[in-house]
């Protein structure tokens, strides 16, 4: 109800919401890959671009999360949902362990999820220089198609 209040359309507010995000990830992203590099001396062979891979997975990923709360009937029921479906997501992921750490099989499957692909790609890139064009475009097209359908879902019968 508040967000339709506003003075300014929700595409506005919506695009304002990931800009601000995107400032956010590209001060933690560069502030980690600076402690990555000087305080543990792990090689960053391209911080611009490993910044700017963070900044696009953690929007879309940011996205996914938004859309899903939407989708809930309530503010308790969302919280809930997007706690059910991020915990599970980030432990296979990579997030709490490591790809090294997991047997072989679940390895593989965890880097076949959503973060843990980002990971993989982000370690990839992290290592020296690849083709990344096409992980940025895939990247790209998720998150344009999450922001217009969380931008649909706002305008038809979320915020209402």
């Amino acid at each position: 109800r508040r967000i339709v209040s506003t003075a300014v359309p929700l595409r506005q507010w919506l695009t304002g919401k990931l800009l601000a995000l995107l400032c956010v990830f590209a001060l933690a992203g560069a502030a980690g890959l600076a402690c990555a590099r000087w305080l543990l001396g792990l090689p960053v062979s391209n911080p611009a671009l490993a910044v700017a891979w963070i900044v696009v997975a953690g929007l879309t990923l940011y996205l996914f999360f938004a859309l899903l709360q939407m989708f809930a009937a309530s503010e308790r029921s969302a919280n809930m949902l997007v706690n059910f479906c991020f915990f599970p997501i980030a432990m296979m992921g990579g997030v709490f362990f490591p790809f090294e750490m997991m047997p072989a099989g679940m390895a593989a499957v965890a880097r076949r999820t959503p973060l843990g692909w980002a990971l993989a790609e982000l370690r990839a890139l992290l290592a020296g220089p690849a083709p990344f064009a096409s992980a940025f475009a895939v990247l790209g097209v998720a998150g344009l198609i999450l922001f217009l359908i969380a931008l649909w879902r706002l305008k038809r019968s979320f915020a209402r």
